[in-house]
């Protein structure tokens, strides 16, 4: 999921529309990843009952989208694994019918959650790569005391969350958007955070003992009485930040 979200995908355009087809009750948007599969679609659409005589050789028109925007339009369909979600109902249940034929229950990656309630949520082994997490207001996601054991949040957008008390050790935030976040008494030991975003972020007491932070940016971030010791801190961006307390010993290149 979250590479489609990456992945520029084009898109048939008819009347002005996006193309689209009716199959099993469900209407879906056709998309292709190159143009050489849409002439393959084409090619193919031109042999099916009740198509257009030219469809195997007229000009086909396509938008270049993003992924992301595709999904971006059916959040409408995802409302019922949100509610799930901030109601404690068996959401990977829903997560793994929208995701046939594969079927997996945890791979929330690129779906957007923003304003979702994940507090108290068991997030075990879930996928939220390139998730959108943002809060719809200043209070943003909350995982208060959320074990992220097995999670995967590379690229997820965590801005102005709470992550106060998180267990994020061994995790991977490579590339993750925490600016603005509440991530006091948090512990990212041994965990990935390279090149994440951390600007503004209230760091208090947090554990980053042996972390990769290579080109993090905590640019304004209160990291008073953290403690980074035996992290990776290679082109680490410090400006501003609030170190008062803060143990750094044996920090590495």
């Amino acid at each position: 999921m979250g590479e489609l979200r990456r992945a520029l995908v084009l898109v048939p355009v008819d009347s002005g529309g996006l193309w689209a087809a009716e199959l099993g009750g469900v209407r879906w948007i056709c998309a292709f990843t190159d143009e050489a599969a849409l002439a393959r679609f084409a090619r193919a659409r031109s042999l099916a009952p009740g198509s257009r005589a030219d469809d195997a050789t007229r000009t086909w028109d396509y938008a270049a989208l993003r992924g992301a925007r595709l999904l971006d339009e059916i959040v409408p369909a995802l409302e019922g694994v949100r509610a799930a979600l901030a109601g404690g109902g068996d959401w990977r249940a829903l997560v793994r019918e929208w995701t046939l034929p594969w079927g997996t229950g945890n791979d929330l990656a690129g779906i957007p959650l923003a304003g979702a309630g994940l507090g108290g949520v068991d997030l075990k082994d879930v996928i939220l790569s390139y998730a959108d997490l943002r809060g719809c207001d200043l209070r943003g996601c909350d995982l208060t005391d959320a074990f992220l054991t097995g999670t995967d949040l590379r690229e997820a957008t965590l801005v102005n969350a709470t992550l106060t008390r998180v267990n994020a050790g061994l995790r991977d935030l490579s590339g993750a958007d925490l600016s603005g976040a509440n991530a006091d008494d948090a512990v990212f030991s041994r965990a990935r955070l390279v090149g994440t975003r951390l600007s503004g972020a209230s760091l208090r007491r947090v554990k980053f003992v042996a972390a990769e932070l290579g080109d993090a940016d905590f640019s304004d971030a209160d990291l008073s009485d953290a403690v980074m010791v035996a992290a990776r801190t290679a082109g680490t961006i410090l400006d501003g930040a609030r170190l008062e307390g803060t143990r750094h010993r044996s920090l590495r290149p």
